[in-house]
């Protein structure tokens, strides 16, 4: 798992996490990333994207976020957690993805975390290459 903190206009920190009960030991990791400023866009090529923060202390159940506009189809969505409030390991679960929301939520071995937030994007299927 991936946590990310310190975000600004330079750049960002990330730490690769793993759940509490391994060892902690990691040969060298490869990460990926994709950079998008908050908001909701057209491409030029017509594609839409969308990216958005949400701020949340629930524990239990998922929630729906909705997105600012509709998509034409279900969109790929992808989360991450930017924020470091506990050192339990943290992923998201996502769930009901279509054209105007998705359901989410973070998950801790123990899911009792506190608040934190998490950063939603969402791109148009099938229109990256």
């Amino acid at each position: 798992m991936i946590r990310i903190r310190n975000v600004d206009e330079n750049g960002f920190e990330i730490r690769v996490q793993e759940w509490d009960y391994l060892d902690g030991w990691h040969k060298l990791e490869t990460v990926s990333y994709l950079v998008m400023e908050l908001g909701s866009y057209s491409l030029e090529d017509g594609t839409k994207v969308e990216a958005g923060r949400i701020e949340s202390n629930k524990t239990k159940g998922f929630e729906t976020i909705n997105f600012s506009w509709s998509f034409q189809e279900n969109p790929v969505v992808i989360t991450s957690i930017l924020s470091i409030n506990e050192t339990d390991a943290l992923t998201t679960r996502i769930r009901n993805i279509d054209t105007q929301s998705f359901s989410s939520v973070c998950r801790s071995r123990n899911s009792m975390q506190k608040a934190m937030r998490l950063k939603p994007s969402a791109i148009l299927r099938g229109s990256l290459q």
